[in-house]
């Protein structure tokens, strides 16, 4: 087939061939395997690709939110072996400051990652023990001193029966010790340099 256009000038012409038949066939075979294969690739990728990949993002959280979790743990327990020694009313006010956002935050807004966690009900049982010895009855019928007792002993617990990873409290503690110690050298030297003149 040969179809001539030709513009308002009798020089310009334009001759258009179409393909032979089996040329079109082939082009209409090519596009209708090229359109079953898109759709059968993404059908898989829906069905497989996609949730191996969120499995292995939630994995990933899920490691950052361990780390982060274990390090809070480390920090409360070093706060409370030091704050023990101190008494009452300075059990009492950390019983009020202790730290618990990173928990709170995987455990309230992102739960699926916390249930991510290979130890999350070990970590969930630890939080629940700290949860009831800082609740205001409590601490009224047995004291602050008391409560911080009783936290103590559920850290030792849950850490000799390998309910959460005694390596990675006890890693966080040594860093947090040293963090102290060296906070409190700073501290020590500004006060030996004394007001300026």
């Amino acid at each position: 087939m040969i179809a001539v256009f030709q513009g308002s000038s009798p020089i310009v012409q334009v001759v258009v061939t179409a393909p032979p038949d089996s040329e079109w066939l082939k082009l209409i075979v090519s596009l209708g395997v090229g359109i079953v294969v898109g759709v059968i690739l993404g059908v898989v990728s829906a069905l497989f690709l996609e949730p191996m990949k969120v499995k292995k993002l939630r994995k990933i959280q899920a490691d950052e939110a361990r780390e982060l979790i274990y390090d809070e743990l480390g920090a409360i327990f070093t706060a409370l072996n030091l704050t023990l020694r101190m008494g009452d009313e300075a059990c009492a006010v950390f019983l009020k400051r202790m730290p618990t956002q990173r928990y709170d935050y995987y455990f309230k807004d992102r739960r699926e990652v916390f249930y991510a966690i290979p130890d999350y009900h070990g970590v969930w049982a630890l939080h629940a023990q700290l949860g009831l010895n800082r609740e205001p009855e409590t601490i009224a019928k047995y004291g602050a001193k008391h409560a911080v007792g009783e936290m103590l002993s559920a850290f030792e617990f849950a850490m000799a029966e390998g309910e959460v990873d005694k390596e990675l409290i006890e890693m966080a503690q040594k860093k947090h010790l040293a963090k102290a110690d060296e906070q409190g050298g700073r501290l020590m030297d500004h006060i030996r340099k004394g007001p300026k003149t």
